[in-house]
């Protein structure tokens, strides 16, 4: 599958290719502290294929050996339930589309990766609350740890709601899709009062 076009060089690429295609190591330990690169996979709805339908979630491929992590919400409404997937392919499926790469994390360990993704909010009682926005706080909980700058943690997310609108079943005209956007950088995820802000 091929990434979005969204790396510093092509030899940034062509690593993260190589380390998709690198299988897990047998008996590697989730709690050596390696680096991972982080990617954002968008599944294309199983009925319609609406925006809202599309799924999506965050794939963690070491730079080195040791074991990939997909991370995910699932459910609808208010049942929404966090989900861990080791050592799981999430392109392996014909629903995926190309990967939107975010950048590469510190060194932290499988366990240490869990547990900070295991605590970002799950917005339950929020009824606007969707599995986006959850990637979103996911990317600010990195940003806030020091695994992504600012820049990575927006450009990522901007690119992830480009490719959930894009060939969609409702993809919106070019004043309405501004609007979606906009009203989409505007959640209030609830977390310690913060809120997107797009404009530094």
């Amino acid at each position: 599958m091929e990434p979005l076009p969204n790396f510093a060089t092509l030899e940034e690429a062509a690593l993260v290719g190589a380390a998709i295609q690198q299988p897990a190591a047998d008996g590697a330990s989730v709690d050596e502290p390696v680096r991972y690169y982080v990617n954002i996979v968008v599944h294309r709805g199983s009925l319609h294929d609406t925006s809202n339908e599309r799924r999506v979630g965050l794939w963690f491929v070491p730079t080195d050996e040791g074991a990939k992590f997909y991370f995910h919400v699932k459910g609808v409404q208010d049942r929404y339930q966090f989900e861990v997937k080791e050592n799981w392919d999430p392109t392996c499926t014909a629903s995926a589309l190309p990967l939107v790469f975010a950048g590469k994390t510190e060194p932290i360990s499988g366990t240490s990766l869990v547990k900070l993704l295991q605590d970002v909010p799950i917005e339950s009682e929020d009824l606007e609350f969707n599995s986006h926005q959850w990637i979103y706080s996911a990317l600010d909980s990195l940003h806030r740890h020091c695994h992504l700058t600012k820049a990575q943690r927006d450009q990522s997310f901007n690119l992830m709601i480009e490719l959930v609108l894009e060939g969609s079943s409702d993809e919106l005209h070019d004043s309405d899709r501004h609007s979606w956007e906009s009203d989409h950088r505007s959640w209030d995820t609830g977390h310690r009062g913060w809120k997107p802000d797009y404009r530094s």
